[in-house]
Formats: C-alpha cells, sequence, structure tokens
C-alpha cells in the first residue's frame, strides 16, 4: 500500500514540474530531486517500481525536448539523482535495474 502511494506520489510530483515553472524553480532552488533520490537510497526496494522510475523516465523525456529555461538545471537533478547514483540502482529489483538500462541503450 506504501509503494503504491511513493508512485502516485512521485507522479504527482513530477506532473507539478511538467506544467509550473514555479514548482520546477523551487525544486532546483532546493535540490528536491536529489533528496527524493537520497530517501529512495534510504528505503526499502520495495518503493523503487516500475511505476516510480516510469514517473522519472516520464519526465527525463520531457525535459530533454522542453525547452524551458529550467530543464537543464532540473535534467542533471534527475540524471544524477536518479540513474547516475550507483546506490539507488544497487537497491532496486533485477526487473527495475533491467528497465533503466534498455531505455539508455
Amino acid at each position: 500500500m506504501l509503494c503504491c502511494f511513493s508512485s502516485k506520489l512521485l507522479g504527482f510530483i513530477c506532473e507539478l514540474v511538467e506544467s509550473s515553472q514555479t514548482v520546477q524553480q523551487h525544486m532546483i532552488q532546493n535540490r528536491g530531486f536529489l533528496v527524493i533520490s537520497y530517501m529512495l537510497q534510504r528505503s526499502s526496494r520495495d518503493h523503487l517500481t516500475t511505476e516510480v522510475l516510469g514517473s522519472f523516465l516520464g519526465l527525463t523525456k520531457y525535459l530533454v525536448t522542453c525547452l524551458s529555461s529550467n530543464s537543464e538545471l532540473l535534467l542533471k537533478q534527475v540524471s544524477f539523482g536518479m540513474f547516475c547514483t550507483s546506490s539507488v540502482i544497487m537497491n532496486c529489483s533485477i526487473h527495475v535495474c533491467l528497465v533503466i538500462f534498455l531505455n539508455h541503450l
């Protein structure tokens, strides 16, 4: 139940970031995605689901294609926090790891 809630909450945060430059600025200033990735590192592997990963991948695709002045900094935070942090990758299930690596090929 809690894992489902965390994926819905993260999906909601990603939707807010996509729709509001003010939220983007707050996430940059407060290093929001670095905080989220830190919390995911410390949490149970059950929280790192394909739904959570899908939210991050969707946001990454959005940030690559959008023309916002904030997109570069947000993309750095998301990619470093989630995809370049070995402890996040080591903590997730094999299925989620495969999805990460197959999307980066």
